[in-house]
């Protein structure tokens, strides 16, 4: 119905809590564009540093991954600027947020997901993954995080209390997007090597079915 001009080679978006605004990373300009949802229109755009990828929402501050710099950007919501700067592991590229701590991957070695506290704005653990992470998503009682691995075909279930990884999930070629059922019963993956994705049963851990999609996915999302 509509397009809406951003920035170059757009990636990464996220809404605020409210839904009234969407973050869009723009890895090939280096800012975030800030798109009012009701007009559909960027009403601000924020540099951020170079490769911004994954964009991340707490309730008051946007948080952007900087794959190319090695560390995620700190919006104010309510300044539209750069408030912080955290220092992370090797090529970020996706972050979720759970309570006062943000999870990003960390894809280049060493792979890891680290573990940022909001509070202090430190990356204060990081927790070894087998292969080069991608996206993540978190259960909604904050025990499990999914966490697509996209050279080894698998997804990482890691125990979030205890920071490590329990096992991985063997999926197809290529493990981009990763997206979770409100419900928590369910984890989606798009797999960008082929036409495919895979529904991993949280309870069992196991794929219990792989639907057609179109070729070279990225990314899914889930309706409430």
């Amino acid at each position: 119905v509509q397009d809406i001009q951003v920035g170059t080679s757009p990636l990464g978006v996220a809404f605020r809590k409210d839904g009234a605004f969407a973050y869009v990373a723009n890895r090939g300009s280096h800012n975030v564009s800030v798109i009012d949802v009701g007009s559909r229109t960027v009403v601000a755009t924020v540099p951020v540093g170079t490769g911004p990828q994954g964009v991340a929402m707490s309730n008051s501050f946007a948080y952007v991954a900087l794959s190319t710099v090695d560390s995620v950007a700190v919006i104010s919501l309510t300044t539209n600027t750069v408030v912080a700067t955290i220092p992370v592991g090797n090529d970020p590229r996706r972050l979720a947020i759970d309570g006062s701590f943000a999870y990003v991957t960390n894809s280049q070695p060493p792979t890891t997901v680290g573990v940022i506290n909001l509070v202090t704005n430190i990356q204060e653990a990081s927790i070894p993954v087998p292969g080069r992470p991608f996206g993540i998503v978190i259960t909604s009682n904050g025990q499990r995080a999914f966490v697509t691995l996209l050279d080894k075909g698998e997804v990482a279930v890691i125990d979030v209390p205890n920071r490590q990884l329990l096992t991985t999930v063997s999926v197809g070629s290529n493990p981009l997007g990763i997206a979770i059922t409100s419900d928590d019963a369910h984890v989606w993956v798009i797999e960008g090597a082929g036409g495919s994705a895979s529904v991993i049963d949280v309870a069992s851990g196991t794929v219990i079915d792989t639907p057609a999609v179109r070729p070279r996915p990225q990314t899914v999302a889930i309706t409430p």
